[in-house]
Formats: structure tokens, C-alpha cells, sequence
């Protein structure tokens, strides 16, 4: 999904990632499948920003692979707050 050489540096990895979240983040991208690649965007970064798993992917390819779903509405939610959120941590403050 990030359209990357099997040698890529993880300095090529989080530039593809950072490209493509920006082209598929569905505050930005309002069309039907946007919301889709931006998540399956998240889990290639996921697997290729981690060592472990990206041996497992190299090796085994998706097979391998036991990654938990990634859901950019709950990461954003945790970096920004929300009310779901609020409910188990608080109301988020920002420091003057």
C-alpha cells in the first residue's frame, strides 16, 4: 500500500506513510474509499515502522502477520480528545 522497495530506510517509510495519510485522511479526502486506504494505509506503516513485523512480513507476507486492526478514529480521538475518550481519562488540558 505505500508503494515501497523491499529495502526502503524507515526515513522512506514514514515519508510514504505521511504522503499518503495526508491524500487519504477522510477530513481531507471526502470520496468513497478514502476513509478504507487511509486505514489500510495505517496498518502498512504499523507493520513497516516496526522491525519485528516487518521481518515476519518480509519472510511470511500477510500470512505472517497477526496485527490488530488500526483505528485512526481512536488514535486521533487519543491525541486530540473526545468525549468517548473523556469518559475514561478526563477532560484533556493544554497548558498556557
Amino acid at each position: 500500500m505505500l508503494e515501497l522497495k523491499a529495502n526502503a530506510s524507515d526515513t522512506q517509510i514514514k515519508k510514504a506513510y505521511y504522503n499518503l495519510a495526508l491524500k487519504y485522511h477522510p477530513d481531507k479526502n471526502t470520496s468513497e474509499s478514502a476513509k478504507e486506504k487511509f486505514q489500510k494505509v495505517g496498518q502498512a506503516y504499523q507493520v513497516l515502522s516496526n522491525p519485528e513485523l516487518r521481518e515476519k512480513y518480509d519472510r511470511d507476507g500477510l500470512e505472517g502477520l497477526e496485527v490488530p486492526q488500526f483505528n485512526a478514529q481512536q488514535m486521533f480521538a487519543l491525541l486530540f480528545g473526545s468525549p468517548e475518550i473523556e469518559e475514561l481519562v478526563g477532560t484533556l488540558q493544554v497548558p498556557l
